[in-house]
């Protein structure tokens, strides 16, 4: 039987639980741990995936000492997490899109090469014909099978299926850009 890796997640928002739930069906992992500044979240995040809580992510890679956590805290909040990861030698997957300035981007992708760790982005509509002009699988690229066939999410939530205008604000989506 192969290793089993440890997990925790830094941002435990809307798309944390989905994360949660693709770890859940992965044998050779468990999920340690999840971290947010909000108890109550939190505490119900943890109740509902047998892991720990945390509000502190940093006090979470310190005590759990995971194999790797993914981020998916705002689009804004990637970089700080994943030099925290990065220094104590975890591997980080991080939601998209990595960072909002591509000087944020090349800090991220400094510290996983200083450090010895990966660093990979989850990119789900790489996977949607619309994107098919944009994307071209590398053999380091990683398919996965999303969307599903049929057009909901798990959890019944429509998926777009042409490009949506993004509406961001600078401060964590660099403005919808």
């Amino acid at each position: 039987m192969s290793k089993v890796r440890k997990v925790a997640i830094i941002g435990i928002g809307a798309i944390a639980g989905m994360h949660a739930r693709a770890l859940g069906d992965i044998p050779s992992v468990k999920l340690v741990a999840g971290s947010c500044r909000n108890q109550e979240k939190g505490q119900k995040f943890a109740q509902q995936f047998n892991c720990q809580w945390y509000a502190d992510y940093e006090k979470m890679l310190d005590e759990q000492k995971p194999d790797m956590v993914t981020i998916c805290t705002p689009s804004g909040a990637h970089l700080e997490p994943m030099l925290a990861a990065a220094k104590r030698g975890i591997h980080v997957l991080c939601e998209k899109p990595l960072e909002i300035t591509t000087d944020r981007v090349d800090q991220m992708i400094a510290a996983a090469k200083q450090y010895g760790i990966l660093l990979g982005g989850f990119f789900q509509a790489d996977t949607n014909p619309s994107s098919a002009p944009f994307t071209t699988p590398s053999p380091r690229t990683a398919w996965a099978p999303w969307p599903p066939s049929t057009p909901t999410s798990p959890g019944g939530a429509k998926i777009p299926t042409t490009p949506q205008p993004l509406e961001g604000k600078l401060k964590y989506d660099g403005g919808g850009a």
